[in-house]
């Protein structure tokens, strides 16, 4: 155990110093000193993610009821009116759009209220290889004002989703087969980014990487719109595949930044928030990663869900098992890392230490006193009643959710709100898979040079994550996801965002990338040619988009 003294600093690279207005060399005097008045700025931004991080999973006609309606209101309530919109709209989440005009493989669930692309303040960006992100302005969230959000008008948040199909699963589980350097990938993609180690030892899940590549002309388009102001803030969120996502996605555009590009000139930082995230690094590209934590550029909070806090791998897979009170989706792929820095697992009492990593700790540690890993009275960060989120106050939920859509709402969690893993055989059509990197590019290649895991990289990230408090965030679910900890974050519940037979992705091959609108008005199709990746790919579908001119489409 290696003692914190009042006199001594680590730093803090995740958003508590810009949440609670100090230095991230945090003294423990300094961290006492916070309070659970200020720290419940970094509770609200936790939750919000969790909620964006949600939100991305439902299809857009959907989600732009579920943002007019409801977005900044308390997660319970968020949660609860997804699901009843998902109820509502049940029959059109199968049915061909005839709202607006579109390719008859979309379905009506994505229009139901078709927009102007007037006053527009989100972007919903869908690839065939169902690489899924939602970028929003802050602007729209702070409509709803709550006086501990840290969120300005130049702010901009990318959620990204996750797996929800058998395909993104076996996509996921085959990621650990595909170890390749970033900076390789960037190059074959055209990104023009040179990773400044410059060593081709920075390892990556190459199957996650990929899809981004893929998309980047679309990514950067909403980027540049987006972030349109300088000295904007990027928060990039999301949950399970869309918590590696948005991980790699800040990697690359910190290091975008370092070189130089153009659609990076607005942005100031970027801030990483990730739910539930599987390992995504090599221990040397872990290390370039923090690099632009240390220097102030990225920030991460990784949030993992435990019933019992566990920071080593091992101890987390005896806890929780494939599903239980404990999410391992983080401990895989196998020889991979995350970002960010945590307690060794050769530590003696990290926490006694100064380093703490489960919630009620970190609350403690700034001065938050706290006894609990759910949710702490002193430093609940909305209006609404902290406990509609219990059984006993189902009934007063369902009635704030029945006048909030003006329609009769029924209870929290019922049997059939969600779709359960049994019903995950989800018929992909041929070629919508995410095929992960192109034919050849399979393998897994060591990791770094060294063996047995004892590499000089290791023992760098060893010393320096003594002198960092962990980007580490232990945190305990409700009663509901007791059996299943991947499946819910601070209240939103994920398994009801997994698609049942007759839900499809909106992009195809055959129709390009959806570039949707969310404005003041609904939603306005439109679809676009990626650039990245594979030519032969891309000839294949721009032939196939020739064919059918009924509906906006262009290459950008």
């Amino acid at each position: 155990m290696q003692l914190f003294g009042n006199g001594s600093s680590r730093l803090d690279t995740t958003l508590r110093p810009i949440c609670f207005g100090i230095d991230k060399a945090v003294t423990k005097t300094i961290a006492g000193s916070v309070g659970p008045v200020k720290f419940k700025r970094y509770e609200h931004i936790l939750y919000i993610m969790a909620q964006l991080s949600r939100i991305v999973y439902c299809d857009t006609g959907i989600m732009w009821y579920v943002i007019e309606k409801s977005l900044g209101m308390s997660n319970d309530i968020v949660n609860k009116i997804i699901t009843q919109y998902d109820r509502i709209y049940l029959g059109e989440r199968r049915k061909p759009v005839t709202s607006q005009l579109g390719p008859p493989t979309t379905m009506e669930s994505y229009s139901l209220k078709p927009g102007s692309g007037q006053n527009k303040y989100a972007t919903y960006i869908s690839t065939h290889e169902d690489m899924t992100c939602l970028f929003i302005n802050a602007s729209k969230l702070n409509k709803r004002p709550n006086l501990n959000s840290i969120l300005g008008s130049k702010d901009v948040i990318v959620s990204f989703k996750g797996s929800s199909t058998a395909a993104n699963f076996k996509h996921d589980l085959m990621s650990q087969f595909t170890s390749e350097d970033i900076g390789t990938i960037l190059d074959k993609g055209g990104l023009n980014i040179k990773v400044a180690d410059g060593s081709n030892n920075n390892y990556v899940t190459g199957a996650f990487v990929y899809p981004l590549v893929h998309a980047w002309n679309v990514l950067t388009r909403a980027l540049t719109e987006h972030c349109s102001t300088p000295e904007s803030r990027l928060f990039l969120t999301g949950h399970s595949l869309g918590g590696a996502y948005c991980s790699l996605f800040g990697f690359i555009l910190a290091e975008a930044k370092v070189n130089g590009a153009a659609y990076m000139n607005n942005i100031k930082s970027i801030h990483i928030v990730s739910f539930g995230a599987p390992t995504i690094l090599g221990d040397n590209a872990r290390n370039t990663f923090n690099r632009h934590l240390d220097n102030g550029l990225v920030t991460v909070d990784r949030v993992v869900s435990q019933k019992v806090p566990a920071r080593s791998a091992s101890t987390q897979i005896l806890v929780g098992g494939p599903a239980g009170p404990n999410n391992v989706i983080p401990t895989i792929p196998a020889r991979f890392s995350h970002p960010g820095f945590r307690p060794l697992a050769t530590e003696i009492r990290p926490e006694a230490g100064g380093r703490p990593y489960s919630i009620e700790n970190i609350r403690s540690f700034y001065g938050a006193p706290s006894k609990t890993r759910y949710r702490e009275p002193t430093t609940w960060p909305f209006p609404e009643n902290m406990a509609l989120g219990d059984r006993k106050m189902k009934a007063e939920l369902a009635n704030i959710v029945g006048n909030t859509l003006k329609i009769q709402s029924t209870d929290v969690m019922e049997e059939g709100d969600v779709v359960m893993p049994k019903d995950l055989a989800v018929p992909i059509e041929e070629g919508d898979e995410n095929p992960g990197p192109p034919e050849g590019q399979l393998g897994n290649p060591p990791l770094q040079k060294g063996g047995l895991g004892f590499t000089e990289a290791k023992r760098i990230y060893d010393k320096q994550t003594m002198e960092h408090l962990p980007n580490f965030i232990s945190v305990a679910g409700s009663a509901y996801a007791f059996a299943f900890a991947h499946a819910e974050y601070l209240g939103m519940f994920f398994a009801g965002g997994f698609r049942a037979p007759g839900m499809k992705n909106p992009a195809n091959k055959n129709t390009g990338t959806a570039y949707f609108a969310l404005g003041d008005d609904g939603v306005m199709f439109e679809y676009v040619t990626t650039t990245g990746g594979r030519r032969k790919t891309l000839k294949g579908r721009r032939k196939n988009i020739r064919k059918n001119k009924k509906y906006s489409r262009r290459r950008i």
